[in-house]
């Protein structure tokens, strides 16, 4: 067993100075255990903007190909339409702290789709933009979607580490690449595994009313289950 990595410490929210966020450019290997996935109505794009206003130059160049002022990224999220574009986001508790936009269009016949992944730089490092890949992979593949394309840089080696996670074909060209996922047709795990985030989703936006008795009720269950 000596030859097994240490196990790895979860990080505190203390150990940032603000108490929320992480230090910047500390390294963090697993998501934060308050995270979660969920969906963004179109009047909450918003937040989407000030996430991507976070970014900073460096991250502005390699998610949209070039330096944005931060007009123009309100412009680009003024542009989205729904259902044509979808955003889900990944939360600490209520703070946006990465998205992946999916932009849907036709393909030879079929319906395509293209993502766009995007976390906060502060929370990078921390399997963030997986959660949200995985997530958003099994929501195309459950509505037939064939085909999944996403752009980068060559450069962006966290991008195309998560492309080959999935199964991503690499498609190069300079310093561009290309990410092409072929999506297999809906089974009952993937179907069940939405069914259950959307639970999940409707059980975190859920609020105990006034005068609840759900504990009274926990307190006169039977000893045995």
């Amino acid at each position: 067993m000596s030859g097994l990595p240490p196990p790895v410490t979860a990080l505190r929210s203390t150990d940032s100075p603000d108490g929320r966020f992480p230090p910047l450019g500390r390294a963090w290997t697993r998501p934060p255990d308050r995270m979660h996935c969920r969906w963004l109505p179109p009047q909450r794009w918003a937040r989407y903007a000030d996430l991507l206003r976070r970014l900073p130059p460096q991250g502005r160049a390699a998610r949209f190909h070039g330096c944005l002022t931060d007009a123009a990224v309100d412009a680009h999220v003024a542009g989205l339409r729904w259902p044509a574009n979808r955003l889900l986001g990944a939360y600490d508790d209520d703070c946006l702290i990465g998205a992946i936009e999916i932009d849907l269009f036709h393909r030879d016949g079929e319906i395509a789709a293209e993502f766009s992944i995007t976390v906060d730089p502060c929370w990078q490092a921390r399997r963030i933009g997986t959660r949200l890949m995985d997530r958003a992979l099994g929501w195309a593949r459950n509505r037939w979607i064939g085909c999944i394309v996403m752009t980068t840089q060559l450069s962006n080696r966290r991008l195309c580490a998560i492309g080959r996670r999935f199964g991503g074909e690499l498609a190069i060209d300079g310093e561009h690449v290309d990410l092409i996922f072929r999506l297999d047709p809906p089974d009952f795990t993937t179907l069940a595994t939405e069914a259950a985030q959307r639970w999940h989703e409707a059980a975190l936006r859920w609020s105990p009313p006034p005068g609840w008795a759900g504990a009274a009720v926990a307190d006169t269950a039977h000893p045995n289950g």
